[in-house]
């Protein structure tokens, strides 16, 4: 799990009540055939295989490229496979890619313009992108756009094309009335420090007094608090782990009860928020002192209850790894993990039904960027930025994922949940496929079953994009001064 954990890293509290806080802490495809499909050898005599290329080169539906701005027309039989869709999960296959990163913006633009999304939640901090949500909304936000997401992203995320999205949605919120401005914000309590950071800020404002009883409980939990503690403690032993964490609840269960007077002393929306950052907190604890497995679900519960905060007619766009926003329940065994995994897409899919649609997102070869994992990861030889490299992977194996989605065309979307369930093309897609998938650092020295997971198309995503080749994402500067923590 350690290493699972390690090659993933980067990315609801609704009443005031003491009760609910603690409760808490303890079809088709959908491109054109190919003018050039690159050669791929197929077994002599297989009509199956062909049978396969056949039907999934007649399900294509064309895209007209990555980049947005170019009209809906193709996306548009996505507008009644998306009716009745609450939550829209837009994956990658690495976290590096350009491709998918141009056309997951494309995707936001087309969700919130047409059919009315308005929450774009990351897999990153709540509270760490918290400026940049103020930013889209042309509130006070950042002067320098740039400057702030090497604080508020993590460095996989901290790239000219997610820039390029921000500013859209910046100039897409001057436009729109209140109640249909695309927030960003974000859902994983991986890491506590901005959380931490920004609870000790609200503390010094309402109840300056309890900032050093907050500093002490989250002491082994982050750097923020300056302890040496935070990189040793989850070895310690479990009594100790426990003790901790009981300290750490009884702060939480003090803000929980103090809530007429901090809001009073506040506003609702801020006590809210400073509820929100000791629930990250707590699930941060669990998943870096207990149990690792936990960050998924607490990544659905704050899904959830960022749904819940914005209303009954809220839609939600989320940007995640494939790995977590896969729905499948049981039997999955990522990068020939020895235990079953259960990703985040399976708790929202098992609460939300068919009104989660899990894109994931597929490629042939080409170019990404990842940390070096063979390199050191000190800031200091992190580098102009951050210790993102590039790497480039060969076409595939006829017997991957992509080699045989190639035949099929270069740039196209795959309807899984409307798609044939008879046949070659449904026998296939309900059989393992070994797909490409890379976190947030690579290996030239790995084998390929590093960096390849066995998949049933049908049984983890809704929907697939595909695109054949691909290019590094861009990166932006990075500074290791401006950020108290990795991410």
């Amino acid at each position: 799990m350690t290493q699972l954990l390690k090659r993933m890293r980067p990315a609801p509290f609704t009443t005031f009540t003491l009760f609910i806080f603690v409760a808490f802490a303890t079809s088709v495809l959908f491109s054109a055939p190919s003018r050039a499909a690159p050669a791929i050898v197929q077994a002599a005599g297989s009509t199956d295989a062909n049978d396969i290329t056949n039907e999934l080169r007649q399900a294509a539906l064309p895209l007209n490229g990555v980049e947005a701005g170019r009209g809906f027309d193709d996306l548009e039989p996505l507008r009644a496979r998306l009716e009745g869709v609450r939550i829209v999960g837009l994956g990658e296959a690495t976290h590096g890619t350009r491709e998918f990163f141009q056309f997951k913006h494309r995707m936001v633009e087309f969700l919130a313009r047409e059919l009315g999304f308005t929450l774009f939640i990351l897999e990153g901090s709540y509270a760490g992108v918290g400026p940049l949500n103020d930013y889209v909304l042309g509130r006070a936000g950042p002067a320098d756009v740039t400057a702030q997401m090497a604080r508020s992203l993590a460095v996989i995320w901290n790239t000219e094309e997610v820039r390029e999205m921000l500013n859209w949605m910046r100039d897409y919120n001057r436009s729109q009335p209140e109640a249909r401005k695309l927030r960003f914000l974000g859902f994983d309590p991986q890491l506590a420090a901005p959380s931490a950071e920004a609870l000790l800020a609200y503390l010094q404002r309402v109840a300056p007094s309890q900032v050093a009883r907050a500093r002490k409980a989250m002491r082994y939990l982050t750097p923020v608090t300056h302890e040496w503690a935070y990189e040793t403690f989850p070895s310690r032993p479990l009594a100790e782990r426990k003790a901790a964490r009981r300290q750490l609840m009884e702060f939480a269960s003090w803000l929980a009860g103090q809530h007429r007077r901090l809001i009073a002393a506040s506003s609702e929306a801020q006590y809210r928020d400073a509820m929100q950052w000791v629930q990250l907190v707590l699930q941060s604890d669990e998943i870096r002192n207990f149990s690792g497995d936990a960050r998924e679900n607490h990544m659905a519960d704050n899904i959830d209850y960022l749904l819940d905060r914005a209303g009954p007619g809220a839609r939600a766009i989320l940007w995640a790894h494939n790995f977590h926003l896969s729905r499948v329940a049981e039997g999955f065994r990522p990068w020939e993990s020895e235990t079953d995994f259960r990703p985040m897409g399976s708790f929202l899919a098992r609460r939300h039904g068919a009104a989660y649609y899990a894109i994931g997102f597929a490629f042939d070869h080409g170019a990404f960027q990842a940390g070096d994992e063979d390199a050191e990861r000190d800031a200091e030889s992190a580098g102009a930025f951050g210790g993102m490299r590039e790497f480039k992977l060969p076409p595939s194996p006829v017997n991957e994922l992509g080699a045989r989605l190639s035949l099929a065309g270069p740039l196209y979307l795959l309807d899984l949940r409307g798609a044939t369930t008879r046949g070659a093309m449904a026998d296939w897609l309900n059989a393992p496929q070994p797909m490409r998938w890379i976190g947030a650092e690579f290996s030239r020295k790995w084998p390929a079953g590093n960096y390849t997971t066995p998949v049933i198309l049908r049984d983890h995503f809704d929907a697939l994009f595909f695109v054949r080749e691909t290019t590094r994402a861009r990166p932006l500067p990075y500074d290791a001064a401006v950020r108290p923590y990795r991410g």
